[in-house]
């Protein structure tokens, strides 16, 4: 097994966060990573939400922060890029929160039309 790099040991996912400005780089897409990672974790370890919608997954970084919050919270995150969406499992899969995130396909031309999609597809 290839060992994992890791960012500052602060961030445990600081390694996907820096793969996904590469990746913006080179693929030359909207693939933006959200700059608090820390604060997203501790947001969801204060309110433990036991489920979260994430529009927009990008390479997984803060779906990963937000179930690292809590052991119970399940993290559902949609993606329109099937490239992201095939990187972004490969990530959470490296760290271990498959069975917390769970990446979805999906074109939504707004909020209300993913959680209407969610509601009736997942719920």
């Amino acid at each position: 097994m290839a060992a994992t790099i890791r960012g500052p040991a602060s961030d445990p996912y600081a390694a996907m966060q820096m793969k996904t400005r590469e990746h913006r780089r080179t693929h030359g897409c909207e693939a933006y990573t959200f700059e608090d990672g820390q604060g997203l974790a501790a947001l969801s370890a204060k309110i433990r939400p036991a489920r979260v919608i994430e529009l927009g997954t990008a390479l997984g970084y803060s779906a990963c922060c937000l179930a690292s919050g809590s052991p119970y919270t399940l993290v559902d995150t949609i993606e329109r890029d099937p490239i992201h969406v095939q990187l972004a499992r490969q990530n959470i899969a490296e760290v271990n929160l498959a069975s917390n995130v769970t990446v979805r396909l999906r074109f939504c031309n707004s909020t209300e039309d993913a959680y209407t999609w969610l509601r009736f597809s997942v719920f």
